[in-house]
C-alpha cells in the first residue's frame, strides 16, 4: 500500500478525461447502495471523498448522471462520455454537499485507498465478502462516533449533537480547519456543508 501524495491524480480508461485533486481526502468508503452497484457493475463503489475547491478537471469535460439520492434531490455522477468510465459522484443537485466523491479505480495510484467505512449495508448483496472490523451502517452513519484509527490520527470529529459534528484537520505548525457537516433527518442522512 501507499501513502496518499498531494496533490493526486486520476482519470478515465481512454484518458480523455484527466483530474487533480490538491487536498487530503475527507474520507474514504465503500457505498454498497443500489445505485453505486449499478453505475459500477459491482457490489459497491468505492469512493475517496475530496474538498469541491481542491477538486480540478485537467483535460476533457465530464458528463454527468443523475440519480435519486436518499438524501433528497439527485445524485450528480460525472463520467467520461467516450469510454464511460465513472469518474466522480457525491455531488447533490439540490444543494452543495462541499465533496466531489472520486472513484477509487481511477486514480493514477489506487493502492492508498483506505476504506473507513461501508455504508448502505441496507443493500449490500449476499456474496459481497467484507471486512468485519470496518464500521457498517444501514445508510447514512448517523453519527462521527464511529471512525478508525488511521483516520484519526490525521483528522478529529467532534459530535455536536446527534445531526451535527464538526471535522478538524490538524496541520503543520499546530494549524487546524475546520468544518461542519450535518445530518438533517431523521434517517441521519448526511448533508455535506462546510460552515
Amino acid at each position: 500500500m501507499s501513502r496518499v501524495k498531494i496533490p493526486f491524480s486520476g482519470g478515465c480508461a481512454c484518458g480523455a478525461i484527466r483530474y487533480e485533486c490538491s487536498a487530503e481526502p475527507v474520507m474514504m468508503l465503500k457505498c454498497h447502495c443500489r445505485n453505486c452497484q449499478q453505475m459500477t457493475g459491482s457490489g459497491f463503489s468505492p469512493a475517496v471523498l475530496v474538498p469541491a475547491e481542491a477538486f480540478r478537471v485537467m483535460c476533457g469535460q465530464l458528463r454527468y448522471h443523475f440519480t435519486p439520492s436518499a438524501a433528497g434531490g439527485q445524485h450528480k455522477r460525472g463520467f467520461c462520455a467516450e469510454c464511460g468510465s465513472l469518474l466522480t459522484g457525491g455531488e447533490n443537485t439540490e444543494r452543495s454537499t462541499g465533496v466531489v466523491g472520486v472513484t477509487a479505480g481511477s486514480l493514477d495510484d489506487p493502492s492508498w485507498f483506505q476504506p473507513q467505512m461501508d455504508i448502505f449495508m441496507s443493500d449490500a448483496q449476499p456474496w459481497d465478502q467484507m471486512d468485519p472490523a470496518m464500521p457498517k451502517f444501514e445508510q447514512y452513519p448517523p453519527s462521527a462516533k464511529n471512525r478508525d484509527t488511521d483516520f484519526t490520527n490525521r483528522h478529529e470529529l467532534i459530535g455536536i449533537d446527534s445531526t451535527v459534528f464538526r471535522f478538524v484537520t490538524n496541520g503543520s505548525a499546530g494549524s487546524e480547519s475546520s468544518r461542519h457537516f450535518s445530518c438533517p433527518d431523521e434517517r441521519g442522512v448526511p448533508l455535506f456543508t462546510t460552515q
